[in-house]
């Protein structure tokens, strides 16, 4: 599937899903496009059920979009578990994970937490809608 492809069935899932800081298709394609995006797909039956986007700089991996197909059927926790998972074997040079989240949406919060993520930050007025960001870390070493 090409970039623009992709970024278009990226976007539609999140759209579909109405989350509240929906990126535009304009930012998937520009996203997709750059030399360093990554991305990590979970499928079931031929479709995109949830998926992360992510930039790797030395040791140091960030999220930079995560959404899922349909919320509260543990397709977060199933993405995010086999992206850690994958990325021990084939990216073992990476220490840390890092994201941004809106203090606003507590069942991300909680997943993140769940899945060995802490909170190390606060970025004020990061989103659109002002509200703020946590910023988390998750440590690939012990």
């Amino acid at each position: 599937m090409n970039s623009e492809a992709l970024a278009f069935e990226l976007w539609t899932l999140e759209k579909n899903e109405q989350a509240k800081n929906l990126w535009s298709l304009e930012a998937y394609q520009h996203e997709l496009a750059h030399p360093d995006s990554r991305h990590f797909l979970l499928r079931e039956n031929g479709g995109i059920e949830a998926f992360i986007l992510y930039r790797v700089l030395l040791d140091e991996l960030s999220i930079l979009h995560l959404a899922v197909r349909h919320k509260g059927r543990g397709w977060g926790e199933r993405l995010l578990n086999a992206f850690i998972s994958q990325l021990s074997t084939q990216d073992p040079a990476v220490s840390d994970l890092l994201l941004e989240v809106s203090q606003e949406n507590k069942a991300a919060r909680e997943l993140y937490l769940k899945v060995g993520f802490h909170q190390i930050g606060i970025r004020k007025n990061y989103y659109p809608d002002h509200s703020d960001a946590l910023v988390m870390k998750r440590s690939m070493k012990g």
